[in-house]
């Protein structure tokens, strides 16, 4: 009970301020209108949850926090069915099963100071309810089976109180379930063993009786459930969507199953979930020992370990994204049993006995002391951090409030990731546009051509790369809104993560719809399509312009050519496997039109009507004063770490910009990563503009270069600046990646101003 007192403290003092997962914004609007066919939350639905978080938030006046409650109280809660079912899987050992025994208290530490479980009771999610339903369920038929197998005289008094604690145990699986789906394979199979073990004492009137235990528990959640999403078909339909988002676009080992992927699986089952690598073997290899010491000594001990978590863990690992930490959690009692039953085996003195029962000596207590300081001196400060900063989406969403109450007209934009967030909040009637998947930047385009001249404020996934089709010199970032702790550690796999908060002016000075390459998400969706040209809207304006087009052929030499507004001002051969850059001068008027924009078409089909094996790589329109670039040969494409929470390109031995200065001297800045990280020595970099060089370095760490470029330079080098490295290497060449590139330079910043 002070251990109970001790978390909840803990917890209800660190309540978070926002919501953060897609999960936990399913939740919360599912608090206003519950309706699974809504995804409010999404299937299964999570009945009983949401029930209890009704009943919190009307007594607490935040979704985040009204849910996150719940978290800190099952988790406080969850103590006693885990001492209760650690003390069932302990009484199974040998001659002293009947003794007392700390293993409870010490694994029940263990587990609770764990930092996925102390962590995650903060979450507003479901998984800490859950799991404390769970552990119940699991406590009480764990006792029902120790119950059958100590008593062999099978009285009928012991038969009759393991039958109480069966139905009890079969009603509990009900409710957990009525929690979290996934409490099935976790109760259920440890249900069958129990009534398996009965056999030939009662059995039949014990498996009558849970059947209908366990029946009226799913009644009471399913009926309301089922009611509430509009009936069984409609259930069906919204259960079955569910199931399909699940299963797409995700790696599981399922879909591939490789001996690299399903390594990667068990790293994150056992190691990551503890928040620190050397922390997590540690734990795992105890639990190891203590897994070998069952099957040694006691294997129906090892049996029920085995029931309790072997069909979760290999449904985990075949169906579930294991990158989410947050779903190993259910394995987290076990692999915290075993590792204080790998301490007690361990030869010497970690356990002594004294009067006649096992008592934890002082190795042992000082390690499993030291192994739960460890994991709170890791978690509580990432929990402060976590209650107090929120997410990076409630940041900017709160941002938008702030600049949109100056600035009315606005409309917003957002990749589909956020869009749930924003539907947790009240704008009023501000436009925000719709943000169909993977499609989000042509409703922006739609905006424009219908005449939308208010500014878009665009809600950002670093990691997607259509904003590209949008004139630079029209977007400026705001703000770049990352977590404020190393969320990797303990909410791996959050959604919606980080978030560039970015101001586009209406109208852009251009903007491209479909069949460009700009970047490799705009060359997949192109190339998926099939299509056969690409198509740009140029801002009508009376200014001089110039037009940068970049191309590469993946085959043989391939035309393309280029029309504004009907009449053609390009045409050009790629040569085969090669590249081409093209500048065109427009002269003052050329851009000049009745209509807000000119249309521009690339137009890149073979005689035959099918796509010619070419990419548009660059493309530019600005006006001839302005300062822009445009980065061509040697750049390989943009990419994205979540890790890192920042982007990047790598240079190969050679990189060239294209840099228009107007006349005017301009400075280049570049940072980047220590070269050190894939070289033994420093690289020597050199920035050229035609044959001046214009800077060197030597980058021993990560590095800044701020490297002023002359006018006159500039102009000798016709605008193009090269930055050259004499070190380089190709990682399918060292690892055995598939990655074949050759990469030289690591920039994580390039700016010219």
């Amino acid at each position: 009970m002070a251990l109970a007192g001790i978390f909840l403290i803990a917890h209800l003092a660190f309540l978070p301020s926002t919501l953060e997962d897609i999960d936990s914004l399913n939740f919360a609007l599912g608090l206003h209108e519950f309706n699974p066919a809504k995804h409010q939350p999404h299937p299964p639905g999570y009945p009983i949850f949401m029930a209890l978080g009704k009943i919190a938030r009307a007594a607490i006046p935040s979704d985040p926090k009204a849910l996150a409650v719940l978290g800190a109280l099952f988790g406080a809660l969850a103590i006693f069915p885990l001492m209760k079912l650690f003390e069932g899987l302990d009484a199974l050992e040998p001659h002293e099963a009947h003794q007392a025994s700390f293993v409870p208290a010490l694994a029940t530490v263990l587990t609770i100071a764990s930092p996925l479980f102390w962590f995650n009771a903060l979450r507003p999610l479901s998984d800490i309810p859950g799991l404390a339903a769970i552990l119940a369920a699991q406590a009480a038929l764990v006792s029902a089976y120790v119950r059958q197998r100590r008593d062999p005289s099978r009285t009928p008094e012991a038969l009759e109180a393991s039958g109480k604690m069966i139905v009890l145990g079969a009603f509990l699986s009900a409710v957990a379930i009525g929690f979290r789906s996934q409490a099935a394979l976790l109760t259920l199979p440890l249900l069958a063993l129990v009534l398996l073990q009965r056999a030939g004492r009662g059995a039949a009137g014990a498996l009558l009786g849970s059947a209908m235990t366990f029946t009226i528990g799913v009644l009471v959640w399913a009926v309301p459930l089922i009611f509430a999403t509009g009936g069984v078909a409609a259930y069906r339909a919204a259960l079955s969507s569910q199931g399909g988002e699940d299963f797409s676009g995700v790696d599981m080992l399922y879909r591939n199953p490789t001996p690299r992927r399903l390594a990667l699986g068990l790293l994150q089952t056992f190691i990551y979930p503890w928040a620190s690598t050397p922390l997590g073997w540690v734990v795992f290899i105890l639990a190891a020992a203590g897994m070998l010491a069952l099957v040694w000594r006691s294997r129906r001990a090892a049996i029920l370990v085995a029931a309790l978590s072997f069909p979760y863990l290999v449904f985990h690992l075949l169906f579930h994204e294991t990158v989410t930490t947050r779903y190993a959690l259910p394995l987290m009692p076990v692999v915290a049993f075993l590792a204080v039953k790998g301490l007690e085996k361990v030869p010497g003195t970690l356990f002594t006995r004294a009067a006649g029962k096992r008592v934890p000596g002082t190795l042992a207590s000082v390690f499993v002391a030291a192994l739960v300081v460890w994991s709170l001196v890791l978690t509580l400060p990432a929990a402060r951090v976590y209650a107090r900063a929120g997410s990076p989406a409630f940041a900017a969403i709160g941002e938008l409030h702030r600049v949109l109450a100056s600035d009315p007209d606005a409309a917003i934009a957002m990749h589909q990731g956020f869009m749930r967030s924003m539907q947790t909040q009240d704008f009023g009637s501000v436009r925000i546009l719709k943000a169909p998947p993977m499609r989000e930047w042509l409703e922006v385009a739609a905006y424009w051509r219908e005449g939308g001249k208010a500014p878009v404020w665009f809600l950002q996934d670093p990691a997607r790369t259509d904003t590209e089709l949008i004139d630079p010199l029209s977007r400026r970032l705001h703000a770049h809104y990352v977590w404020s702790f190393p969320r990797q550690d303990f909410m791996s796999g959050v959604r919606p993560d980080i978030v560039d908060l970015l101001r586009i002016e209406s109208p852009p000075g251009w903007f491209a719809e479909e069949g460009w390459h700009l970047t490799p998400e705009t060359l997949n969706m192109s190339e998926r399509l099939g299509q056969r040209e690409a198509v740009a809207y140029v801002k009508s304006r009376e200014d001089e312009a110039i037009l940068i087009i970049g191309a590469e052929s993946v085959e043989g030499a391939a035309r393309i050519s280029m029309t504004l507004d009907g009449r053609a001002i390009g045409d050009w051969t790629v040569p085969a496997s090669g590249r081409l850059l093209r500048r065109l001068d427009l002269p003052a008027g050329s851009l000049k039109s009745e209509a807000a924009f000119n249309k521009l078409v690339v137009s890149y089909a073979a005689s035959d009507g099918t796509p010619e094996k070419v990419r548009l790589t660059q493309f530019a329109l600005e006006p001839a004063a302005a300062v822009f670039f445009v980065q061509h040969n040697g750049w390989n494409e943009i990419e994205y770490n979540r890790d890192l929470q920042r982007r990047w390109r790598w240079t190969t031995n050679r990189a060239e910009t294209f840099i228009n200065s107007s006349g005017r001297d301009v400075t280049l800045t570049m940072a980047g990563e220590s070269p050190l990280k894939y070289f033994d020595a420093p690289p020597h970099v050199v920035v050229r503009a035609g044959q001046a060089v214009l800077a060197t370095a030597d980058p021993a760490g990560d590095f800044e270069l701020v490297v002023k470029l002359p006018a006159a330079a500039l102009a000798a080098a016709d605008g193009m600046v090269t930055i050259e490295t004499d070190k380089t290497f190709v990682p399918n060449e060292r690892s055995g990646s598939p990655d074949k590139r050759r990469l030289g330079l690591r920039i994580f910043t390039f700016d010219v101003q």
